[in-house]
């Protein structure tokens, strides 16, 4: 070998050593970036989805919220996120009722689920608390699965759209006005949640 192709060998050596280097400097430093709980994740993951014109709730409560449901993973954080990005876009105001007369289902939808007063919710319904609306919402989305996937295991491929359709008050397979919006929505989240 010529010093000529040593110093050549060498200098590939050398920059392939420096680019690993730097990759791992900068995957080490991604990693440190990275939300690690699921309460770090939907704080981070509220950001894009909140309204552009009104204050948004307080994305640590919410967080706190949705991730005290029981028995919530990932999976149903990001459905929950889904409907109350799409439903009030995690509006304060709409969190508090303060719906102007065309909003909320002109008055008859209450928080940032955007719940209608049932049976089930009557002692609460019209809460300001995020906690007592994300139990609500988690509550109606399990019946609304639980609805179109009877034995408790998806036995559809489009489990979430089912159950983003009764939740609108649909059958399982009755479509409904931006149902592909929350669909793209959940699956976007559901990969980071």
């Amino acid at each position: 070998m010529t010093p000529v192709e040593r110093v050549g060998w060498i200098t590939i050596v050398g920059l392939a050593a420096a680019a690993l280097i730097g990759w791992l400097f900068s995957a080490c430093a991604f990693a440190a970036e990275r939300p690690t709980t699921l309460v770090e994740r939907l704080v981070h993951e509220q950001t894009s989805l909140q309204s552009r014109t009104d204050p948004p709730v307080d994305a640590l409560a919410f967080a706190q919220a949705v991730a005290a449901v029981p028995k919530v993973n990932g999976t149903w954080a990001a459905l929950m996120l889904a409907v109350a990005a799409h439903e009030s876009a995690l509006s304060a105001r709409i969190a508090r009722g303060e719906c102007k007369s065309f909003e909320c289902d002109h008055g008859l939808a209450w928080g940032l689920w955007q719940r209608h007063r049932n049976a089930h919710n009557h002692d609460q319904w019209g809460s300001t608390d995020v906690n007592v609306q994300a139990l609500d919402a988690a509550r109606a989305l399990r019946s609304a699965f639980y609805t179109c996937s009877p034995a408790g295991k998806p036995l559809r491929a489009d489990w979430a759209l089912a159950t983003f359709r009764v939740y609108a008050g649909h059958g399982c397979g009755d479509p409904f006005k931006g149902e592909e919006k929350r669909v793209a929505t959940f699956k976007r989240l559901q990969g980071r949640l």
